[in-house]
């Protein structure tokens, strides 16, 4: 890929939209195992999750730029937008009226994960929800494409990627989807340009067991392309009539916790930038991998990102 690191420094940025974004509260335990009903904390991290901010980092990780797009309410949604200007993150927010929610993950004193508690994000208004589409509408111009990741938040009409979609397509630009279910069912009679998810996520989504006619049945639907990731150890991608199988290395992680949104960020800076969808999705394989070697999500360098995928074998179906 000898190139590719300045066409990505020569991109638009990449609009990153995640509709439920987290203040995220790391707690790493000396010894979590240790008798009693008392479990003291070794230390306590403040940082900001969610898929769409993950993502984000894999792609600056890998070379590229990004603009977060999303909600923030209260306290809480300030203190995520004051973290992301540290990291120098750069962010559109629309301010809502819910507080911007709380996940917490618990660690051992290594950081490897011990478990991943999960808030789930409150509903937004309306309004706010039409504020955020002409958010994204006005910063589509100015970006090279449209990366739309996470669940949706409590009570959402499920139209609200579709709605993305279709603003992606007037304003000509490509379009990557992590998202499941009936959101990503509505937003595929829209056409978007990959549609990238795990194993579960295309049985919830298509309710079938097979891998290969779950990513058939997903572009009939109107994906352009298809990558679908199967655990540690492989993933697949489809586009018109052919699949590839991936066959990742075997390691030991760390923290997998962000490992599918490094592979969302950085397969979508590879293609965008030029790579095809088969290539594009090796390097994010390949930095997926890296990244669940350190204990942050999206903690990645670039070379380490390019070691990996060249050890990723890939093959026909």
């Amino acid at each position: 890929m000898g190139g590719d690191g300045d066409l990505m420094n020569s991109m638009l940025p990449i609009l990153c939209f995640g509709p439920t974004p987290a203040l995220q509260r790391g707690l790493r335990f000396a010894a979590w195992d240790a008798p009693g009903d008392v479990v003291r904390t070794r230390e306590v991290d403040w940082s900001v999750g969610g898929k769409a901010t993950n993502a984000a980092r894999a792609v600056l990780r890998g070379g590229g730029s990004a603009t977060l797009l999303g909600p923030a309410g209260g306290m809480n949604g300030e203190r995520m937008t004051a973290l992301l200007r540290e990291e120098g993150m750069e962010a559109v927010w629309v301010a809502v009226e819910a507080e911007t929610r709380i996940c917490q993950t618990l660690q051992t004193s290594e950081g490897r994960r011990i478990r991943e508690l999960v808030e789930d994000a409150p509903p937004l208004s309306l309004g706010e929800w039409g504020e955020l589409f002409a958010k994204a509408e006005q910063a589509l111009p100015f970006h090279a494409g449209l990366l739309l990741c996470g669940s949706l938040p409590l009570e959402a009409p499920k139209e609200v990627y579709a709605t993305l979609v279709e603003l992606a397509k007037a304003a000509g630009r490509n379009v990557v989807l992590d998202v499941k279910g009936a959101p990503l069912r509505a937003a595929l009679e829209k056409g978007p340009d990959l549609v990238k998810i795990n194993r579960d996520e295309l049985r919830e989504t298509t309710e079938t067991e097979d891998v290969a006619e779950g990513m058939r049945l997903l572009l009939k639907m109107g994906a352009g392309a298809v990558m679908i990731t199967d655990g540690p150890l492989q993933a697949y991608v489809a586009k018109g009539k052919k699949i590839w199988r991936y066959e990742l290395p075997e390691i030991e992680p760390v923290n997998p916790i962000g490992g599918g949104d490094t592979v969302t960020g950085m397969t979508a800076l590879s293609w965008l930038g030029g790579a095809s969808i088969e290539d594009a999705a090796r390097l994010g394989l390949g930095a997926g991998t890296a990244q669940t070697l350190h204990p942050r999500p999206a903690e990645f360098e670039l070379e380490e990102a390019r070691g990996f995928a060249a050890r990723i074998k890939r093959c026909v179906e």
